[in-house]
């Protein structure tokens, strides 16, 4: 299992992994703003909109080479 699991942390990965730490740096201002007028559930959800109309693009760059169903399969392996 031990094996599969190291299969997971891949160049990839690291790289999203970084760009979803950085994404909360830069949504802090607007979380922040939305705090003052909207409840906690408005402001989660139109922070993670403006978060992903940001970062669309970031993401498609990191996964325009992912192998179709490549993470599933090898989930299903790690359950099964």
């Amino acid at each position: 299992m031990r094996k599969k699991i190291k299969k997971l942390f891949t160049k990839q990965y690291a790289i999203y992994h970084l760009r979803w730490q950085i994404s909360a740096w830069i949504m802090l201002p607007f979380m922040l703003l939305l705090e003052t007028y909207l409840p906690l559930w408005g402001n989660l959800m139109l922070g993670q909109f403006i978060g992903a109309l940001i970062f669309w693009n970031i993401d498609k760059y990191i996964f325009k080479h992912h192998d179709k169903d490549t993470t599933e399969n090898e989930l299903s392996e790690i359950i099964t």
